[in-house]
């Protein structure tokens, strides 16, 4: 590929690499992309994944968490360890393993009989493999509190209706501050100022159509689709989410719909108002 000089002066901050489609709906791949000089770092703790988030709950002395991964390809380890560290500690001691559910990459941890009476570290080791083959050991950290049984009052931080955009990304799509919302880190910088104890998310993490159109085929390439969604609400909210029990409900937009009520579980054609289920969804069944 060419090499293309450009001055420090126009260096100032983060360097972005976009594709974004024309009116010929032309799409683009990037190839073994490089980018060197003393002005460009390295910063580890920026790193979005392997893990993209981990969300736990502490109830009646039992832990539970669900760790969300990217799609990862058959050949890569299908297990993820958890291991934790009473807090100050440098000691890390295995706590479980658990294989990931496909698709959707996620794994479920449940920890019973927990010492709800002292704070622990945790973290989550996920051996990626490398492009020469070999594996290299990632960790995503954070922390378990104590149940806070003496406080008089918790704090609880609710969120409802994360929308990322103004409308959905097209060839005409304002890249502002007014229209690109995402991701929401006065929000979540905000938020984390008030030290909840509790984040409770109400639903509508996900919109069908913010930033990008659904896919409705039902094939695999829907769950990637999701998956793309649900990844953005994790870049926003697991920094905060990694220290602090998380409740997370679904609701209409969630599911890719408007207005769910059920209508006596039947399967709706199409989109209509009257709040079945979305046809479409039927190759989500079982899973």
């Amino acid at each position: 590929g060419s090499i293309h000089n450009v001055s420090a002066e126009r260096l100032t901050g983060n360097i972005a690499l976009i594709s974004q489609g024309g009116a010929a709906k032309s799409t683009f791949w990037f190839d073994d992309w490089q980018v060197s000089g003393s002005k460009v770092e390295v910063t580890e703790k920026q790193r979005f994944g392997p893990v993209l988030s981990a969300l736990h709950t502490l109830n009646k002395q039992v832990l539970k968490m669900t760790v969300q991964l990217p799609p990862m390809a058959a050949t890569d380890p299908q297990s993820i360890r958890l291991e934790l560290a009473e807090r100050g500690s440098k000691t890390w001691r295995a706590a479980g393993e658990e294989k990931l559910i496909v698709p959707g990459w996620t794994a479920t941890f449940r920890i019973a009989d927990w010492n709800s009476s002292q704070d622990f570290a945790y973290r989550l080791v996920y051996p990626l493999r490398q492009a020469n083959g070999q594996l290299q050991e990632h960790y995503f950290t954070g922390t378990i509190r104590r149940d806070p049984v003496d406080k008089q009052e918790i704090v609880v931080a609710a969120f409802t209706g994360n929308s990322n955009t103004l409308g959905t990304f097209d060839a005409r799509f304002a890249f502002t501050e007014s229209t690109l919302w995402f991701p929401h880190k006065d929000i979540a910088t905000n938020a984390g100022k008030h030290n909840p104890d509790l984040l409770v998310f109400t639903g509508d993490q996900v919109y069908e159509g913010r930033p990008t159109q659904p896919d409705r085929s039902g094939e695999a390439s829907s769950y990637v689709d999701y998956l793309y969604k649900w990844a953005l609400w994790s870049w926003a909210y697991a920094d905060l989410a990694r220290d602090i029990p998380t409740v997370c409900l679904p609701d209409d937009h969630d599911v890719y719909h408007g207005n769910v009520w059920g209508a006596g579980g039947q399967k709706a054609r199409g989109l209509p108002k009257d709040g079945q289920y979305p046809s479409h969804y039927q190759g989500f069944e079982g899973n």
